[in-house]
């Protein structure tokens, strides 16, 4: 609960439920409260920072057999994924062919699946 109150209190939360560090401050607050504020804000940016899975996404994505071009959404370079679900007994592995665009998309092969009857995976990037 207290974890809550300070989040809210140092950071904003926009209608997705993603964490706004710094885009509300208090106001008419003495020097003191407003740097507790800022020191807050700075050491929830630090966890943030060091947690990748704070910083993650979550794609179900159909997969058959070869290299599949999967949009991971962080808007960044993936550091690495987990298969949190699957459908149906196959391996999944990144690709080693060339990604010209890492930070949209990340290239895995899989080696099980058909355009008839992909295999179905639930993913997290981080």
């Amino acid at each position: 609960m207290f974890v809550r109150v300070v989040l809210e209190w140092v950071t904003g939360t926009n209608s997705r439920g993603v964490i706004m560090l710094g885009q509300r401050k208090l106001r008419g607050v003495g020097y003191e409260q407003s740097r507790t504020q800022d020191f807050t804000t700075d050491a929830i940016r630090s966890l943030i920072r060091k947690n990748p899975i704070l910083d993650s996404n979550i794609v179900s994505v159909d997969l058959v057999s070869g290299e599949n071009q999967i949009s991971h959404g962080l808007g960044r370079e993936v550091q690495g994924w987990t298969i949190i679900d699957k459908q149906k007994t196959a391996d999944v592995w990144r690709s080693q062919s060339e990604n010209t665009l890492p930070e949209k998309f990340i290239i895995l092969e899989c080696d099980d699946g058909s355009d008839a009857d992909p295999v179905t995976v639930k993913i997290i990037f981080f």
